[in-house]
This record gives structure tokens, sequence and C-alpha cells, in this order.
């Protein structure tokens, strides 16, 4: 071929890839939107199976949600409920912030989680464990800040087989709801 219609087919060529990368990235994104849309649906789902009495009984209730990242998820599940950004809480191993919830700090094994005793009454994890080292601190953290009669909704998939017991345990369980009492 002559060297201008090389240059052209090159040119040509390239073009075409770029369109083709451009649109790959178009449908990633498109299928990450929809992929948290669809997690949040099923959230909204899990969340609303709970019975409305605790928020009869504290008048409002606190929501506390597990490796939230930038809070969009707990923000609207805090929405759904009714509830304000002093009552939906949220943690992450990085700082955040956000308008709608209230970001807390966590240590790097989110064993030590800096709310009160007995001041939340429903607590989400989801498709977080598997990142957390210190699972059976985690979860005793978690029922250290849980009010009496409040929820911990876990849901989990993908546990390594390298880590703890707990996490094996996790990895077989779907979705597990544990009432603080039945232990």
């Amino acid at each position: 071929l002559p060297p201008i219609l090389m240059i052209i087919f090159s040119s040509l060529t390239i073009r075409n890839l770029w369109y083709r990368h451009t649109d790959q990235i178009r449908v990633r994104n498109r299928d990450r939107y929809l992929m948290r849309m669809l997690i949040a649906e099923v959230i909204i789902d899990i969340v609303t199976s709970i019975p409305y009495s605790i928020n009869l009984v504290y008048g409002a209730i606190t929501y506390y949600n597990v490796r939230c990242r930038d809070g969009s998820i707990t923000a609207a599940i805090g929405a759904y409920l009714g509830l304000n950004k002093e009552h939906i809480f949220g943690s992450d191993i990085y700082k955040g912030q956000s308008k709608y919830i209230t970001f807390i700090e966590v240590d790097e094994g989110q064993s030590i989680i800096n709310l009160s005793d007995n001041s939340i009454d429903l607590i989400t994890s989801f498709v977080t464990f598997h990142h957390i080292s210190q699972i059976e601190k985690t979860i005793t953290e978690l029922f250290q800040i849980l009010r009496s009669g409040g929820y911990l909704i876990l849901h989990e998939h993908n546990c390594k087989n390298n880590r703890s017991l707990a996490a094996k345990y996790l990895s077989f369980q779907k979705s597990a709801s544990i009432e603080q009492g039945l232990q």
C-alpha cells in the first residue's frame, strides 16, 4: 500500500479502537450504575421487612452502615426510613463527608467503632465482611453498640478460605438477620 493509504488506514484503525474503548467505558459505567441501583433495591426490600415497632419505642431510630463508602446507599436507606443526618451513621476506613449522613471513625480492622454503647437500632453490612481482618472483634463491637431489640443485618459473599472460621461460616450464608437476644 502507498504510504498515504497506510496513514489513513492507521488513523481509521486507531479512531475505531478509541470509539470501541469509550463504548466499553460507557457500558462499564452503566453496569456499575445498574448494579448500585439493584443493590439499593435489595437493601430497601430487606430494611422494609423490619417491624416499625422500634420506631415507635424510641421516636426515631438510629441507623449505622458498616463500610458505607461514599454513603449514597446509606443515605437512601436513611431517607426511606425518614431519618435525618443525626440518626444516620456510616463508616469506612477512609474519611468521608456527606451532607446526608454522619461519618464516624473506625480503625482499620473495624474492631473499634466510635459510637456509644447501646445506641443503634439498625446495623447493616452489605458485602463488606470479607474485607475485615478481625471479624470476631467487629461482630462483638457491633453487638456492643446495638440496642436491645435492635437489628443486625449481614449480607456477605466470596469470603476467602484462608480467613477465620467465622469468615468461612459467613461465606456459606447468603443473608443473615440476627436479633441481639437470639445468640
